[in-house]
């Protein structure tokens, strides 16, 4: 049995004292999402992100409206995507001290954006400070053959 619905309600109390918390707010997305309202998981997010100046809040809102995108048709997610991609251009202002580690972290969520979008160029750019082996061969595929078309797979959407 998961009680999923109770740490909904740990977390929703929690933001009543700290609604911008980095930790309640992961807490409450988790649990959202969960639930299968990551549409609700990905908006709080944002609006705690957007109204807040805490980049690890910025980056969860950007990792679930990206979750989101990945469900949405092409005009939604591209509106979604446009949206995430502001944020995470403020994201080295929100931490001017980042160590590698966390710009890292920044340059995955702009490769994520870009690999969304299917700009080949910005995966490549992000592709190249995340040093990871699979994106150096996702990247390599799409050298090899650059007007491959993407598919995407039918699913249905469970809500």
């Amino acid at each position: 049995e998961d009680r999923w619905q109770d740490a909904l309600k740990s977390a929703e109390r929690a933001g009543e004292i700290d609604p911008c918390a980095p930790y309640v707010l992961s807490s409450l997305c988790s649990a959202l999402a969960a639930l299968r309202r990551l549409e609700e998981a990905a908006e709080r997010a944002t609006i705690a992100a957007e109204e807040g100046e805490s980049y690890e809040v910025a980056r969860l809102a950007i990792f679930y409206m990206c979750e989101m995108a990945e469900t949405l048709d092409r005009g939604e997610r591209l509106a979604v995507l446009e949206r995430a991609r502001r944020l995470a251009e403020k994201l080295p202002t929100l931490a001017p001290l980042a160590d590698r580690e966390t710009q890292s972290s920044f340059a995955h969520a702009k490769l994520n954006i870009a690999q969304l979008l299917d700009d080949h160029g910005e995966m490549e750019k992000w592709a190249k400070e995340v040093r990871s082996p699979f994106y150096r061969r996702v990247l390599e595929n799409l050298r090899k053959n650059p007007t491959g078309v993407r598919i995407r797979l039918p699913f249905r959407r469970v809500r």
